[in-house]
């Protein structure tokens, strides 16, 4: 393409990327019909700007976000959306993917959003591909926190279990030394993420303590923390799998002192 062309292509690119966010605020707003036209506006720009130029695979995270979110709608959304969306997730992958091994603008966010699929329980679940994926970018970005807590998930979902704890302390090893991007704000996931951990290997009583770290950071912080609130409920179940059913009540009344921003 021309480079009047491409210049037009990633205009519609951008065009596309601001209605798809547009779309995606409405859709946290329940404004289900403004997001349905505001997409509609997103997916067209996106596929204009692949017809102008092909080559430009930044355009294909848009097109794959649209096919996997109108192919994994779920419940009567589905119902309700059946007449006007139509989606296939599995092609809605493959766009990703494309963005994800070409793309410029996109490919790391391309990434991101694959081993959030990846690893999420659905039946696209791959965390084996999460992991190949998680590791390119933390070799690409060795200094940002969020890339190497998404290799600590994908190492864990996908049952690497002493890998993903020699990460998990590495992981606090930074946060402790002030490493860059590593704040303590890290600390309530990092202890209910090595809880989990724990509970996954049966020891119990150790994953307690963590899921109680958690709880008194935020005691200590003074705000609401979701992770922190998670380690309520987690300490709720082990007192469930211990049978200590009085006192997993009184974790799950703590946490429902915490509004439920969270969807717990």
């Amino acid at each position: 393409a021309s480079d009047v062309y491409k210049r037009q292509a990633i205009g519609y690119l951008s065009l596309g990327g601001a209605y798809g966010l547009l779309a995606r605020l409405y859709l946290t707003q329940h404004k289900w019909i403004k997001a349905y036209f505001t997409g509609r506006k997103a997916i067209s720009s996106m596929r204009k700007a692949v017809e102008i130029d092909p080559e430009l695979y930044d355009a294909y995270i848009g097109l794959g976000l649209w096919e996997y979110s109108a192919g994994t709608l779920g419940g009567v959304v589905k119902i309700l959306a059946g007449f006007l969306i139509r989606g296939d997730a599995l092609k809605g992958i493959e766009y990703l993917k494309i963005c994800a091994e070409k793309g410029y603008f996109n490919r790391t966010a391309s990434k991101l959003i694959l081993i959030e699929i990846f690893t999420s329980s659905n039946r696209y679940f791959n965390p084996e591909l999460a992991v190949k994926l998680s590791k390119e970018l933390f070799k690409e970005y060795p200094d940002v926190a969020n890339i190497h807590f998404n290799l600590i998930v994908s190492l864990y979902e996908a049952g690497n279990y002493n890998e993903a704890w020699k990460e998990m302390m590495e992981f606090s090893k930074r946060i402790e030394g002030g490493f860059k991007t590593y704040s303590p704000k890290y600390y309530p996931r990092l202890f209910v993420a090595i809880g989990t951990l724990c509970m996954a290997r049966g020891e119990l009583n150790l994953a307690y303590d963590y899921f109680k770290k958690a709880y008194e950071y935020m005691e200590s912080e003074k705000r609401p923390i979701r992770w922190s609130v998670l380690g309520i409920v987690r300490m709720g179940n082990i007192h469930d799998i211990k049978g200590e059913r009085d006192k997993a009540i009184d974790m799950y009344r703590k946490a429902l002192r915490y509004s439920d921003t969270w969807g717990f």
